[in-house]
């Protein structure tokens, strides 16, 4: 657990599992306004001292080893760093990573319902029917042997923010007619682009109605110009197949939904939304210009605002991440790493930059990161390390008059100095100025 030193008491007490702490094996504190943020074993717990409340969470991983909270151009991004090593969780490198949290503390989920922005019926027939304007859209074939194909598109980029996690997909679609008997519908990704316009299908619109300019149709589209490649539509994998027979919604959500999102939220310009096939019986569901609000489709998502950067999607080096530290002035992040030396990341850009040895680094082996008046200061495995006006960086050991070289930890809390917690002697202070 946590040890809470009262200096004017000299007393101490003790914050453990049974006073609300996520897990007793703490890593690291990170205060943040009057705020503390513990990173455990098994997440992270918030901490509110004035209260004397505590609140847990997993950002991504459930093992944390460091904490950075900084105010940035995208908002207040909380960081989390994992805790990988040998016996703990070696894990693999597409699922760990540093997790960044946006807006909340918690990165608790936030939930959208998304109306359709477009939908449409094709009816299997010269290329001239359409319905885009219609109340209901239809999937199946009917009695006449013509066979009808749904279009439904939802703007996902346009109300989800970029980079969030897409943890569930629902889309409910209410099904007001059709014969009484078992069929299914299925829904495939739509590959090309295809329209909606004022088309008005007549009666029970089961037949269509004259397909107008920017329409899509069996055979188009966009009526009509544009063709799809494969009559009745251009389709992707399936997403989902359930069975239908009563009136009434029904909820579709499969983890191939959920891919389907991710993949429209990461390039919008790929989002053509679903086609809805019918593989029996006409089967009639509510459009979005139903007349009864209840009728129209509503799709669920349900997302996290964080990034999860892993060695697999970026450049981030390796997993054994040490320490970060923010610089507002740059919007960069600086991160150190047990093997690989220190990095800065540009969250906004994706553009990486590396310091080792090659650039002065006594090893690449890099506990802690800490600035002191502007100047970035390292812990390494073979004593400390500051950076030079060029960028470069120049170490001080035990040969320069420390009294060991593996330093675990950098730490200022004032202008004039420096401590030093060592793996195995003790600790230690130095004056920046003269690296004394």
């Amino acid at each position: 657990g946590v040890g809470i030193y009262d200096i004017a008491g000299d007393m101490w007490t003790k914050l453990s599992t049974t006073e609300g702490l996520v897990n007793d094996l703490v890593s690291d504190i990170h205060i943040f306004g009057d705020n503390l943020y513990f990173a455990t074993n098994g997440g992270v717990t918030f901490y509110d001292p004035v209260a004397d409340t505590a609140a847990s969470f997993v950002p991504h991983d459930e093992i944390v080893s460091g904490i950075e909270i900084a105010q940035t151009p995208r908002g207040l991004e909380h960081v989390y760093i994992p805790r990988v090593e040998f016996g703990i969780d070696p894990g693999t490198e597409g699922d760990h990573g540093i997790t960044i949290a946006r807006s909340k503390f918690d990165a608790a989920p936030d939930t959208v319902r998304l109306l359709p922005t477009k939908d449409n019926t094709m009816y299997e027939a010269d290329g001239s029917l359409s319905n885009g304007a219609g109340e209901y859209l239809f999937a199946g074939t009917g009695a006449d042997a013509m066979e009808r194909r749904a279009l439904i598109h939802f703007d996902i980029a346009g109300n989800i923010p970029p980079n969030s996690r897409i943890e569930r997909v629902r889309l409910k679609l209410r099904m007001t007619s059709g014969p009484p008997n078992l069929a299914r519908i299925s829904l495939f990704p739509a590959t090309q682009d295809w329209g909606e316009s004022t088309s008005q299908a007549g009666g029970d619109e089961s037949q269509g109605g004259a397909a107008q300019t920017g329409d899509a149709t069996w055979l188009n589209t966009f009526y009509p110009g544009a063709t799809w490649n494969t009559p009745g539509g251009d389709m992707g994998e399936l997403s989902v197949r359930i069975p239908v027979r009563d009136t009434q919604s029904y909820i579709l959500s499969t983890p191939k939904m959920i891919s389907d999102v991710k993949e429209w939220l990461g390039n919008p310009s790929q989002n053509f939304g679903w086609i809805m096939v019918g593989e029996d019986s006409v089967k009639v569901f509510g459009s979005r210009q139903s007349g009864i609000t209840a009728d129209r489709p509503e799709l669920e998502v349900v997302y996290r605002q964080i990034q999860v950067i892993t060695p697999v999607d970026s450049d981030l080096p390796g997993l054994n991440v040490t320490d970060i530290l923010y610089d507002s002035a740059t919007d960069l992040y600086w991160l150190t790493f047990a093997t690989e030396g220190i990095a800065t990341m540009d969250i906004s850009n994706r553009v990486w930059n590396f310091f080792t040895t090659s650039n002065g680094l006594p090893t690449n082996q890099v506990y802690a990161i800490t600035r002191v008046n502007g100047v970035l200061w390292v812990a390494t495995q073979n004593g400390i390390a500051r950076q030079m006006a060029g960028g470069n960086w120049r170490g001080y050991n035990s040969g320069a008059g420390l009294i060991a070289d593996r330093v675990r930890r950098v730490y200022s809390d004032d202008p004039r100095r420096i401590w030093l917690s060592y793996i195995s002697a003790g600790g230690g202070r130095v004056d920046p100025d003269s690296a004394e």
